[in-house]
């Protein structure tokens, strides 16, 4: 016999969706493509950035991935031997800038030259002693041509690295979905289609005849909902909240949860639960079981626990404490595979 809830509540990536080899993809892919195809240097016969050079710039604290290509562009521009000098090319916008900064003064250097000195651990030291992140990295003064990664503006205008990233990850139907105009750069399929789904949709079904499924993640509602459909997992959940989907700042406020430039986990499971009043019968304050993998979600979850009867899932992997995280963030349950998830609801996987 499981536990029984009134609703239960995925976290999409590393629940439902496998994604870290797919971001890291992208990573790669579009850190190649800026360098050899905007700045106009020769390729390399390996590749630039590893898996675990991507880890070391995620860990500083990057919030998104594209951030993460950001310092990754910044730090192989500065070290050209060249310093390009800005002010000569103000009237430039775009890949224009590149076009003519290769027509007029091309980079003698290869790729390969580049890597000969790259020291990602160092840069990934230097970005986390000035305070991590975006924070950190906009904190590293005199970092030559730095001007020359192009992350300000809209995607759709002048942000050439938001712009290719998408275009690598998204692919062609959904970006044109989500932006309304085909891609300009990137002809590959998108690398969103590398996800793999963690949980069979079979045994969703089982869960979703005991009580109403909920997804809440921190991507768009459009590539959310395409990834669920992706998986033949869509109709099996009855609400989908993401951080650009529903409910307003003032009703959130109505709920007792605070609000910020980004919405939390906390405003997302709000919106999911609450959706369902309406069609599903719900008490004043229902039980509600959240699975998540941790400690970034259970930043915010704290501020639930006067709204509705909360147990935490967390799944961790085999390499952290479990123990301490449990301790720290309130967790109810800790779990170390998508097995034990199901087990906790009286569902026994079948062997492969």
């Amino acid at each position: 016999m499981g536990m029984y809830f009134d609703v239960v509540i995925f976290d999409l990536d590393d629940i439902l969706v496998e994604k870290s080899d797919t971001f890291n993809e992208t990573i790669k892919k579009c850190l190649n493509y800026y360098l050899c195809d905007f700045a106009k240097i020769a390729p390399a016969a390996t590749e630039l950035i590893t898996d675990a050079d991507i880890e070391q710039l995620r860990r500083t604290g990057f919030t998104h991935d594209s951030d993460v290509l950001y310092a990754a562009i910044v730090y192989f521009l500065n070290l050209l031997s060249k310093e390009y000098n800005e002010d000569d090319y103000l009237e430039y916008k775009g890949t224009e800038l590149f076009d003519v900064i290769a027509k007029n003064d091309p980079v003698e250097e290869t790729c390969d030259d580049l890597l000969k000195k790259k020291r990602i651990n160092e840069f990934a030291r230097m970005i986390a002693g000035k305070g991590g992140g975006m924070k950190g990295l906009n904190r590293l003064f005199g970092l030559k041509n730095s001007w020359m990664a192009l992350y300000e503006g809209h995607i759709l205008m002048d942000n050439m690295i938001k712009r290719i990233y998408m275009e690598y990850y998204l692919g062609e139907e959904l970006f044109h979905t989500i932006y309304s105009q085909p891609r300009v750069y990137i002809r590959e399929d998108g690398t969103i289609n590398r996800h793999s789904l963690r949980i069979h949709p079979k045994y969703l079904f089982r869960m979703k005849k005991m009580f109403p499924l909920c997804v809440v993640s921190d991507r768009t509602y459009y590539e959310a909902r395409y990834l669920l459909k992706t998986f033949d997992a869509l109709n099996l959940f009855d609400s989908i909240a993401t951080i650009d989907s529903g409910i307003s700042e003032s009703e959130m406020h109505d709920y007792g949860v605070s609000t910020g430039m980004e919405k939390t986990y906390s405003q997302m499971i709000i919106e999911a639960v609450e959706s369902l009043r309406g069609y599903e019968e719900l008490s004043e304050t229902p039980r509600i079981c959240f699975i998540g993998c941790f400690p970034d979600e259970a930043k915010s979850l704290s501020q639930l626990k006067e709204k509705y009867h909360v147990t935490i899932v967390g799944l961790v992997s085999k390499e952290e404490n479990a123990q301490e995280i449990q301790k720290k963030f309130g967790i109810n349950n800790i779990v170390r595979s998508n097995e034990q998830i199901l087990s906790l609801f009286g569902i026994q996987p079948e062997e492969s």
